[in-house]
């Protein structure tokens, strides 16, 4: 799947949930998952997403990109209009 269809499917989850509740339907929040297996789990939706679908937050010092291990909680930000998703960080 591509990221598109992840984010597709994480939108309708959202909205769906959001509808039954009257609720905004606009993606907007932060969001925190868990990193198993080369996969992050979203609390609350069904689907994992490969770990490579993500974008990650690195400064200008940084030439590699972070390491997770299983179990790790990451912090999870939506971006351009919730069209992609950014690991912020780990949460210890």
């Amino acid at each position: 799947m591509s990221s598109q269809m992840y984010t597709d499917l994480i939108v309708q989850e959202l909205l769906g949930a959001a509808g039954k509740a009257m609720e905004s339907t606009v993606f907007r929040f932060p969001v925190v998952g868990t990193f198993s297996g080369g996969s992050v789990l979203i609390d609350a939706l069904p689907t994992p997403i490969p770990y490579s679908e993500f974008h990650l937050v690195v400064d200008n010092q940084t030439e590699m990109k972070p390491q997770y291990k299983d179990g790790d909680r990451l912090f999870i930000v939506p971006a351009n209009d919730g069209n992609q998703f950014v690991i912020v960080g780990r949460l210890i």
